[in-house]
């Protein structure tokens, strides 16, 4: 705790400073390396100041406290206080690890529905003998109501029966089992052990989810003992959102429960009432109908039991549960009890007769590369008498504040058919909300506007009301008043362009063109139905910081412009969380997190190749795991790593390839999409005169067409033209047989591209493809199958592999002192591993000699073995390197039948965790 003299993000300092990117990312490595985390802090967000003037003034966080996970978990409420100083340039801080304030009372928090109760046979009998034997009077809505409601009440009662023995039935179980292996010496305790054994993993598996559903980490799954992480995570959501204290409206700071309960629901009651509007209809009198008839009866089709079934399953299990605290994952799991009853309501509703970057064929993107466009035009604008400007006009709170009337009118005038409307307005119009303060829902607010944060029909609705000002821009358009702005002589005009909450405005800085624009937005804003502010959307916000850094390039290298993508991503792979994870975890945190985080950048921007060696190498490190000393060794090229599964990588992206095929991706829709304004921009400045297939760079180009037609010559591998008599040529991807450009298929291309110039495809290549197929199907857990991969690839710890790399001083197996312990040896020939075979069933014993190449013998493994053998010889050889690993590392040796016991019990215990509804 105190002055650390560095920083660990961008966000942490304001003004020009001339600050080390790498000494950023050295310190939170050193951070992470210790094991640390950093405690946040409340108030001001920055701690130091240089006091100079103007634009030398900067400001850092240079201060902070950080602490181990298990100092944590003794003060899980801590919290730092940044105050002020009238002396120093520092401020101090303050940090509190008394549990007080706001602890002192203890609140009954609402019932909800616990994951960890469906692994229980007894939870599904109990919903099912409730949903038989219920049949309250009323309406089927109100039906199904109380029997969920009940549900509740019977598993909340039956579980908290049984609540008070589950940490003394592990220990019981613990005890239990040490007693029966102490008293084992003939074996005659086996069967015991095993459904001891079995007993304990259910009640851990339990405990498992407990935490998993209160971390929310929607990507990752329980059952691979990632207990620890997911407590840890939870912890920290709770010390996060805890909420020590709010300021009223005098500015006053408050921390009792009533006072914060009153701010509270005070601040959300204004946010969702009504202003009622007046001039709604003097902003749509330029709104002009677009929906047609076949529209409306497509919209009103009938709605059938399996589009509510898919409705609901597209939800999060965990996510966002109901007043009632009956989250989706209760109608998911139990679909086959609750479904029948919950689909004829929904459609008794949907049915009954009382009751732009969503465009098909567009995307977000479009609207960026315009933008970038017109702004590149501007930067290099060098002579003119009339000057251009762009305004970023930032809608606050948009959602919140949209008015249901102006919903309805504009959907109205657009001509959507009434039903539509009146089903789109109940479903915006019927909700309440409380606030949630440590758990406990506070006050009742029924709003009268706004649109609900996360529902799927939200982004649509707010750029119908968008289309309100869109088209008042367009009419002033036409009739001369505002122009907008051209990115070449003969091409169009951009005036306008939303981002969802945010709008960019182009125009001349002309008096006139500045006054018919105020005006514009005094008519649509007139009646508060939407706020501008500063508020925007992460897409946009990313962008707008793109936009920032490429105006301040000057021309000079553009790697710059992309630190901060690079911060985000050393932020995820540096958290103190994220090393609790299995390597099978750590695989899918790298795929669905990490590497996906520069992906709607890479839509539009090359990125240099240097940035993306410099993330592959962050990525990698975190891979292959870090020691508080040094770096742990990288047994496999990260190229290796990079190839797909069926080729013997794990499937990580190489990003500079799947850069290049998102940017191919824009190619393709410059030759498919010729009516949109995204094509219509690059065609009058680039290509004006021919096809883009025979585009050139062009005099000054933008660093968007740079990048566009760096994806171009792998659109050129892929595409093709097929012809039928009496109709034009049509344009094909020839990797996709619908003949649709996918840009998985081009990251393919790619890939076998790079293949074939490296060594080519032979038959051989297609076997063993074959059988990394087979591998990764395998029905046994995911840490195994990583370690059959690196058995694969002989980057076991071996000692002749270690002796290799001069980390050991002889390469002498530590088991028999016989020979050299290579993997073969390991896993196969010495007499440990010997004996464990022995005791496998079938004709293990017979396999032919294949020497040391153990790559060739798991071929033969999988070509005559069943895939249940083959799981049997995959979990055995986990269970003799564990084995060998024991003797290693803490001196204690098992027998060949207790290796061979603990491999059937992992298989055994495996499957039934992974067959549904069975019980352990």
């Amino acid at each position: 705790m105190g002055d650390f003299n560095e920083i660990l993000s961008s966000d942490e300092r304001s003004g020009e400073s001339t600050g080390s990117q790498r000494s950023m990312f050295e310190f939170g490595e050193v951070i992470n390396r210790c094991g640390l985390v950093d405690l946040g802090y409340h108030g001001y967000p920055f701690t130091w100041e240089n006091g100079r003037d103007a634009e030398a003034y900067i400001q850092k966080r240079l201060d902070r406290a950080v602490a181990s996970t298990s100092w944590m978990s003794m003060f899980p409420l801590c919290t730092l206080d940044h105050l002020q100083s009238s002396y120093f340039d520092h401020v101090p801080i303050l940090l509190h690890t008394d549990l007080g304030r706001r602890q002192a009372c203890i609140r009954r928090r609402p019932r909800k529905f616990e994951e960890k109760w469906s692994i229980h046979p007894e939870c599904e009998k109990i919903i099912q003998k409730v949903w038989d034997q219920v049949n309250p009077d009323g309406s089927p809505m109100y039906a199904v109501c109380e029997k969920i409601k009940q549900c509740r009440e019977e598993l909340y009662r039956w579980y908290k029966g049984i609540s008070n023995e589950f940490q003394e039935k592990i220990r019981g179980k613990t005890i239990h089992l040490a007693n029966l292996v102490a008293s084992n010496s003939m074996g005659e305790n086996n069967d015991v052990i095993v459904a001891t054994k079995q007993e304990i993993n259910h009640l851990l598996l339990s405990e498992e989810l407990h935490w998993r559903q209160r971390s929310r980490m929607v990507w990752l799954e329980a059952g691979d003992q990632n207990t620890k992480f997911f407590h840890n995570f939870a912890n920290q959501r709770q010390r996060t959102n805890g909420i020590q204290g709010l300021r009223n409206e005098a500015n006053v700071w408050c921390t009792a429960d009533n006072q914060v309960e009153d701010i509270a629901v005070a601040y959300f009651q204004d946010m969702f009432a009504t202003s009622h509007p007046t001039r709604i209809g003097d902003t749509l009198t330029v709104v002009e109908k677009v929906v047609s008839e076949e529209t409306n009866q497509r919209l009103l089709q009938p709605y059938t039991p399996e589009e509510v079934r898919a409705a609901l399953f597209q939800k999060h299990p965990s996510k966002a549960p109901g007043s009632d605290g009956m989250s989706s994952f209760f109608l998911q799991k139990y679909w086959h009890i609750v479904g029948t009853s919950v689909s004829t309501v929904v459609l008794f509703v949907l049915n009954s007769d009382s009751q732009s970057a969503f465009v098909p064929g567009r995307m977000i993107t479009d609207n960026v590369s315009v933008a970038f466009e017109v702004l590149h035009k501007m930067k290099a604008k060098r002579k003119g008498r009339k000057g251009e400007m762009v305004v970023n006009l930032d809608m606050s709170k948009a959602y919140d504040h949209v008015e249901w009337s102006f919903v309805e009118a504009i959907m109205r005038k657009l001509g959507f058919v009434e039903k539509w409307i009146t089903m789109i307005m109940e479903c915006i119009g019927t909700v309440q909300y409380s606030i949630l303060l440590d758990g406990v829902p506070k006050g009742y607010i029924i709003p009268s506007r706004g649109l609900r944060q996360g529902d799927p029909i939200s982004p649509n609705l707010f750029l119908l009301c968008a289309e309100g000002l869109s088209a008042l821009l367009k009419k002033s358009n036409l009739e001369g008043q505002l122009k907008g702005l051209q990115t070449s002589r003969w091409g169009p005009w951009v005036s306008h362009l939303f981002f969802a909450d945010d709008s960019l405005l182009f125009r001349k800085a002309s008096l006139a063109e500045s006054q018919e624009f105020m005006e514009i937005l005094k008519l649509f804003f007139a009646d508060d139905s939407l706020l501008f502010r500063k508020a925007s959307l992460a897409e946009s916000r990313e962008f707008m910081e793109i936009l920032k850094h490429y105006e301040e390039s000057s021309g000079r290298s553009k790697r710059s412009i992309f630190n901060g993508l690079e911060e985000r991503i050393v932020r995820r792979l540096q958290g103190w969380k994220e090393k609790f994870l299995s390597k099978a975890r750590r695989e899918i945190l790298i795929k669905e997190v990490a590497q996906s985080i520069p992906t709607y950048t890479m839509n539009c921007f090359c990125l240099p190749k240097t940035w993306c060696d410099e993330v592959n190498s962050l990525i990698a490190q975190y891979w292959w795991g870090q020691t508080t000393d040094k770096r742990k060794i990288h047994w496999l090229k990260w190229d290796k790593l990079c190839s797909a599964k069926e080729d013997g990588g794990i499937g990580f992206r190489n990003l500079h390839m799947f850069n290049t095929a998102l940017l191919s991706k824009q190619c393709w829709r410059l030759l498919e999409n010729q009516q949109s304004l995204f094509f219509q921009v690059f065609k009058a400045k680039y290509f004006p005169t021919c096809s883009f297939l025979d585009a050139k760079l062009g005099s000054s180009p933008s660093f968007l067409w740079r990048s566009f037609l760096s994806g171009k010559e792998l659109l050129l591998k892929g595409i093709r033209w097929t012809y039928k008599p009496g109709s034009l040529p049509q344009l094909k991807w020839s990797e996709t047989q619908s003949g649709k450009f996918i840009v998985k298929s081009t990251y393919q291309l790619l890939e076998k591209t790079m293949r074939e110039e490296s060594r080519g495809e032979s038959s051989s290549s297609q076997i063993f493809r074959w059988l990394w197929r087979r591998v990764w199907k395998l029905n046994i857990p995911g840490k195994i199958k990583h370690f059959i991969w690196r058995v694969y690839h002989d980057s076991l710890p071996t000692s002749h592999n270690l002796f290799r790399r001069k980390i050991t001083p002889n390469p002498f197996c530590k088991i028999c002192d016989q020979e050299e312990e290579s993997t073969t040896h390991a896993l196969w020939k010495c007499a440990m591993a010997w004996n464990t075979w022995a005791l496998v069933p079938g004709h293990v014993q017979k396999l032919p000699n294949q020497g040391d190449d153990f790559a060739r013998f798991m071929l033969w493994i999988f070509q005559n073995f069943s895939k249940e053998e083959v799981e049997d010889w995959a979990i055995t050889l986990w269970a003799i390197w564990t084995a060998r690993n024991c003797y290693i590392f803490e001196a204690h040796q098992k027998s060949p039948q207790h290796i061979r016991r603990e491999a059937l019990l992992l298989l055994r215990e495996y499957r039934q965790a992974k067959t549904p509804n069975s019980s352990l």
